[in-house]
């Protein structure tokens, strides 16, 4: 095995749907949650990946989400919503990876989708840098919802 893999937390994950909410510094963090998440789910991910020839196949059997992510995919947002009326579905909430590890602040849609959905949103932390033989970590949190937060318009 190329890496040890840690599992914490994941008796959080409810059995209705919810939105799992992972950080995203490295490309991999997709594939790993692929190998690793203990239930069936969707995702959200760029539009570009579900045209490529590599990864457009796996887009499809995950029946994921593309996101036109230049302006307000709208589109994408009323499918996320049908969706977890039948799964969890991954959202990245930064939308992308780093350059240099650290956090991006996270886009509004992951909120907006939760608020619509009525579902909960699992974090997820993802601690690796991916060397060789190192171990990754995957720690699920307590389920949040947007209504456990005060804010105003």
């Amino acid at each position: 095995m190329l890496f040890k893999v840690k599992l914490t937390g994941f008796s959080h994950f409810p059995t209705q749907p919810h939105i799992i909410a992972p950080n995203h510094r490295f490309i991999l963090d997709a594939p790993l949650l692929i190998g690793f998440l203990p239930m069936d789910f969707s995702a959200m991910g760029k539009a570009s990946l579900a045209r490529s020839k590599v990864f457009g196949p796996i887009f499809r059997h995950f029946q994921a989400i593309p996101v036109e992510r230049d302006g307000q995919d709208i589109g994408a947002i009323r499918q996320a919503i049908t969706t977890l009326q039948r799964v969890p579905l991954i959202i990245f909430p930064e939308g992308t990876t780093t350059n240099d590890g650290g956090r991006l602040p996270a886009k509004p849609g992951l909120g907006l989708i939760a608020k619509q959905a009525a579902v909960p949103i699992v974090p997820l932390t993802i601690k690796t840098d991916y060397r060789l033989f190192g171990t990754i970590e995957l720690i699920a949190h307590e389920p949040v919802r947007v209504t456990d937060f005060g804010f105003r318009r």
